[in-house]
């Protein structure tokens, strides 16, 4: 039976994820990364994608797929599985933080076996035969971030007390805490973490997307923090309050998690389980 799965962040070719993901030693600078470098990051990925989703399954990417334009890495995405719906985020050049650039991006998105995207989505989970749990998508938790402050407010879905599957954090913790920001075990601290599983349906979404320019091939987005930034970021101590958040990174699963995974971390959650 096809599965539904939920993952974001990977991040394809993408020289500075290569570095904190630990691809190469910690003192290598962008420049230094190797086109080897950038294989063996993005063969990790599609292994490991692969592994967990069939060709008849569906994945909701909740954003940064790659900073890259998608046309120069078509012959990545066409290695992995699935039907890929893409939420974008701030490194998808489809987003509209990237201006008129983004339209030629979507439009390749398209090109590519990717023409469902959109700024942010909701769905129902398969709880029961006679109950199924709604939840939002979006590439942005409501309060969080990877930085000490939270960016991209203007993007961000109001909290109206839904639960909300995200990514952007790149944090290692799958429950996203309140006023969570450069958490510990975020992506400054490098390394990923993954889980087991696989599973069932989907819903519905909204429609939107714009992204980038011929010949761009430029490593940073807007707005983008710095490396020295993302390296520097001292994690402070939050509580320990879910807040309806639901991290599925790269960084937290390390693979596209399942919706049988997320409705049980969600009826665990009611019911006190941990």
């Amino acid at each position: 039976m096809p599965t539904t799965h939920f993952t974001s962040d990977t991040h394809l070719h993408h020289r500075l994820m290569v570095i904190l993901r630990g691809f190469v030693p910690a003192d290598t600078t962008k420049d230094e990364v190797t086109e080897e470098d950038l294989a063996r990051h993005d063969e990790s990925i599609i292994d490991a994608w692969n592994a967990v989703v069939g060709p008849a399954d569906t994945v909701w990417h909740l954003g940064d797929l790659t900073l890259q334009r998608p046309a120069a890495i078509a012959h990545l995405i066409a290695r992995l599985n699935g039907d890929i719906r893409l939420v974008l985020g701030n490194h998808d050049r489809a987003h509209p933080l990237f201006g008129s650039r983004s339209v030629l991006a979507h439009a390749e998105l398209h090109d590519v076996g990717i023409p469902y995207a959109t700024m942010a989505a909701r769905v129902t989970l398969r709880e029961s035969e006679h109950n199924r749990i709604p939840v939002l998508l979006s590439h942005f938790p409501y309060a969080g971030d990877h930085t000490f402050e939270d960016r991209f407010e203007q993007w961000r879905l109001r909290d109206v007390g839904e639960i909300l599957l995200h990514g952007h954090t790149h944090s290692d913790r799958i429950l996203t805490e309140a006023g969570t920001s450069a958490e510990e075990g975020s992506v400054a601290e490098a390394g990923t973490s993954a889980a087991a599983g696989t599973s069932a349906a989907a819903g519905t979404g909204a429609e939107a997307g714009t992204g980038a320019e011929a010949g761009d091939s430029v490593d940073t987005a807007p707005d983008e923090t710095t490396e020295a930034e993302v390296r520097t970021a001292e994690p402070p101590r939050r509580g320990t309050e879910w807040d309806r958040q639901i991290h599925v990174g790269w960084e937290a699963w390390g693979r596209p998690v399942s919706e049988d995974e997320i409705v049980e971390l969600i009826t665990s959650r009611r019911t006190g389980r941990r």
